[in-house]
């Protein structure tokens, strides 16, 4: 009998099609290491060898790449795609509609429901969870390269974005969305990216954050924080300690726990901005962002459109207004202090 799949590297068909749930795969059979009481659905794909630990179910239409190591009690399930050099813990869950990279860890007890896709480079420590569903769900999460969830952290599958012509008090027809991580980004313990979040790269997660939330590449918050929801928060922003952000916060500030919100000199100092230009952007947000009025700015002002052609913040204030307006309840905007 030949093998339905020339490529296949895994035990012989004739071998798989007999097989029946409890079965084993006898270890002289196989070029791979198989655990005791293993079952593996006849489609599963073995790209290259792998090691499978005991007790381990394999079944749908799952294809794993080589020297991947898959330990003891993982369920696998679904229509999966894993990678090579991979390595699944202990009691690890993997169902539905799942695509993951290269070189990935995801320790005991993960649990990772698709629709998802997931680069490469990853660690999922204990008992994180991927592809929560709050509700609803409409769309899926998309994950980059080299990120780290620590233990309990959990990505929310979205609910999908509001249609233009939706009002209060209907039930519209929700047009599927996104939960994204970049990548590089720090998710603390425990910590929750909810549904509809976008998270840019090298973003550090140390709080609570509320649904459609955006923050913007390189910005931190600390532990105890919260954001509500529809919030963006900009490009190298700092968080501190316990703040509730419920209003956006313009790029490169630190807003403390009394509501201050100051140019981050020190941060942009570390990203080898000069203290000059660091100057140059803390009097630009003095003359055009410190007034109360501010709170109800949607752009950038056409004097302030003006005064910052040509300078190194440009781009950036740009691109934090235009996710700004991506916003089907735009927040406020948080006002930069000038001591008095």
């Amino acid at each position: 009998m030949q093998s339905r799949e020339p490529h296949r590297s895994g035990p012989p068909a004739e071998i798989m099609d007999r097989f029946m749930p409890g079965a084993s795969i006898p270890r002289k059979l196989s070029p791979h290491q198989i655990g005791h009481d293993s079952r593996i659905d006849p489609r599963v794909v073995f790209e290259g060898p792998v090691i499978i630990g005991d007790r381990t179910i394999l079944k749908g239409e799952v294809r794993i790449g080589g020297q991947t190591e898959i330990s003891d009690d993982v369920r696998i399930i679904g229509n999966c795609r894993i990678g090579s050099a991979n390595k699944v813990r202990e009691d690890v869950r993997i169902r539905g509609d799942v695509v993951i990279g290269d070189e990935n860890k995801v320790d005991g007890q993960a649990y990772i429901e698709g629709p998802v896709r997931i680069g490469s480079g990853n660690h999922f420590e204990v008992r994180v969870r991927i592809g929560q569903v709050d509700e609803v769900m409409c769309g899926h999460i998309v994950i980059g390269n080299n990120n780290f969830f620590a233990a309990s952290s959990v990505v929310f599958q979205p609910k999908g974005k509001f249609p233009p012509n939706w009002r209060e008090g209907t039930k519209p027809e929700m047009i599927p969305s996104e939960t994204r991580v970049g990548s590089d980004c720090f998710i603390s313990m425990g910590s929750g990216v909810s549904h509809d979040g976008v998270l840019g790269d090298r973003v550090s997660l140390g709080g609570g954050l509320s649904g459609y939330c955006h923050l913007m590449r390189g910005c931190r918050t600390a532990p105890g924080t919260a954001v509500h929801q529809f919030t963006t928060v900009g490009p190298g922003v700092f968080v501190t300690l316990n703040v509730k952000v419920a209003a956006d916060v313009l790029p490169y500030t630190v807003l403390n726990a009394d509501g201050r919100l100051l140019v981050d000199t020190v941060g942009l100092s570390r990203q080898g901005v000069k203290i000059e230009d660091a100057r140059a952007l803390e009097n630009f947000y003095r003359r055009h962002f410190s007034h109360s009025s501010v709170t109800y700015t949607r752009g950038i002002p056409a004097t302030a459109q003006e005064e910052c052609r040509g300078k190194w913040f440009q781009d950036v204030l740009n691109a934090f207004f235009g996710v700004r307006e991506t916003m089907r309840d735009m927040r406020p905007l948080q006002p930069i202090y000038v001591p008095g």
